[in-house]
């Protein structure tokens, strides 16, 4: 029912519809206008409802409906999901619906893009502290940095968060001690989203240095934007972390000589899949990338679209991928040219792993083009961009 138009008048007709029934499991309200006094009616019907996943998303709501969310999700049992993303929560009574939380048995919630500030983490913290059955925290787009950031990250020491979604919240340089605190004893999260903020500084080296650690699998660091001086911390940080799968690093700009500290961390690590887009590496940096790469046999996906690998260097590059386990592999928007050809032909000619290779938006075009189709029958591989 979502994009209907409907309004705080439709409230009392929807709760009349679910109050007792015991079929309905996922309602989706998202992108009307449900702000005002009878949503009230809609909450308390909720109570009796068999709902499992119910979408709010985008309604207006403000500060005034968290005593209704709260009175709403306190006692039922059955709802799991609930999402009020890009709405307008932000206030005192936000506590309410935080206090609610606490005896629900909700899973996965959604509070992205909802205005929210540092003074809401100590409420979100007195919510996630004690709950046992939230693993899913969505914050998108708030607002969090500040004093009371702690607070939040003290809490999820204690919670059964597994998926902790904090991208684009102003957080700063100053809030990776409390980032750190909060993961460093944490044996349950196991994806992090730190994407669109600013971290970097000499604080990151705490939350690199607490990832050792954690039990994180899938971390998202994009765009925060970490310079070549991080290099070194993001190598202790993944050099001994055993559990870590999916690193994100793209669009931040690693180019320079401590690159080769996160390449060398890179061959004991146990990282599946590795984004380096747009991160201003050069020719000059294939060489370090040939050295992570050529010891690691964990590494399937690999994708580096976007920086500038032509020259020479780049046949170290490919010849490393001969002995390499990577399945997946993205040169898109490289500024390769025909003479890069060769160096392609000799990595893909003998390797038995690569199944996908994107190779878009490069200038490719001459008389080597003949070199890469000549290796591409004794590949293996399955789809060519």
């Amino acid at each position: 029912m979502e994009r209907n138009q409907l309004t705080d008048s439709s409230c009392p007709h929807l709760a009349s519809g679910i109050r007792n029934n015991q079929t309905l499991r996922t309602l989706d309200l998202s992108h009307n206008n449900l702000e005002g006094p009878h949503f009230r009616d809609l909450m308390e019907a909720l109570i009796t409802s068999q709902i499992e996943e119910l979408h709010l998303m985008n309604n207006d709501l403000t500060d005034r409906s968290c005593p209704h969310l709260a009175s709403g999700i306190r006692n039922n049992q059955t709802l799991r999901t609930l999402n009020l993303s890009e709405n307008n929560l932000e206030g005192p009574h936000f506590s309410d619906l935080m206090e609610a939380l606490t005896t629900s048995r909700i899973e996965e919630l959604h509070l992205d893009i909802n205005h929210l500030t540092d003074s809401s983490c100590p409420h979100l913290a007195s919510g996630i502290r004690n709950n046992q059955t939230l693993k899913t925290l969505d914050l998108v787009g708030n607002n969090l940095e500040g004093p009371h950031f702690r607070d939040l990250m003290e809490a999820l020491t204690t919670s059964q968060i597994e998926k902790l979604l904090l991208d684009n919240n102003h957080l700063t340089d100053s809030s990776c001690p409390h980032l750190a605190s909060g993961i460093r004893n944490n044996q349950t999260l196991r994806r992090l989203d730190l994407s669109d903020n600013n971290l970097e500084g000499p604080h990151s080296r705490d939350l690199m240095e607490a990832l050792i650690t954690s039990r994180i699998e899938e971390l998202q660091l994009y765009r925060i934007p970490l310079t070549d001086s991080s290099c070194p911390h993001l190598a202790s940080g993944i050099r001994n972390n055993q559990t870590l799968r999916t690193l994100n690093l793209s669009g931040n700009n690693l180019g320079g000589p401590h690159f080769s500290d996160l390449m060398e961390a890179l061959t004991t690590s146990r990282i599946e899949e590795l984004q380096l887009d747009n991160n201003h590496l050069t020719d000059s940096s294939c060489p370090h990338l040939a050295s992570g790469i050529r010891n690691n046999q964990t590494l399937r996906t690999l994708s580096l679209s976007g920086n500038n690998l032509g020259g020479p260097h780049f046949r170290d590059l490919m010849e490393t991928l001969t002995t390499s386990q990577i399945e997946q592999l993205d040169l898109s928007h490289n500024h390769l040219t025909d003479s890069s050809y060769p160096h392609l032909a000799s990595g893909i000619r003998n390797n038995q792993t690569l199944r996908t290779l994107n190779l878009s938006k490069n200038n490719l075009k001459g008389p080597h083009f003949r070199d890469l189709m000549e290796a591409l029958p004794t590949s293996r591989i399955e789809e060519l961009q």
